[in-house]
């Protein structure tokens, strides 16, 4: 088999993140035997949140493969793609949480950690014609 073509190609940029529907909920209950230790007390509650979030972050992307000649009209390649994407936060505002009694702003912080993906791809390749 001949090599007939390499490549290797590293690109950065910027990547759309849309992260959506996302249900949060939580039904907290304290078991211990021991009175509640907070004020006022949170023995009990219910939270709910829903975020919908979106964002542009970085992106990096690293491509290499090869070709060869297995015949005069057949290639056969395999070509490797790695991606990493930083990652993205969001405040998160709950529609129901017991801490609004207090402070009606009440919210959290929501983050989405970087990501990172590779593939390996094989292919077979067949000329037509002459």
């Amino acid at each position: 088999m001949e090599l007939l073509l390499r490549f290797a190609i590293c690109c950065l940029g910027v990547a759309f993140a849309k992260i959506q529907d996302v249900h949060f909920s939580a039904d907290y209950r304290d078991t211990s035997p021991a009175p509640p230790a907070y004020d006022p007390p949170l023995s009990f509650y219910g939270s709910n949140q829903d975020i919908d979030h979106s964002d542009v972050v970085a992106a990096g992307h690293f491509h290499a493969g090869a070709d060869y000649a297995a015949g005069p009209k057949t290639r056969i390649g395999a070509k490797l793609t790695c991606s990493v994407f930083e990652g993205t936060a969001d405040d998160g505002v709950y529609s129901r949480h017991p801490m609004h009694a207090q402070d009606p702003g009440f919210s959290n912080r929501n983050t989405f950690e970087s990501s990172r993906n590779c593939s390996m791809a094989a292919t077979l390749k067949r000329r037509l014609g002459r």
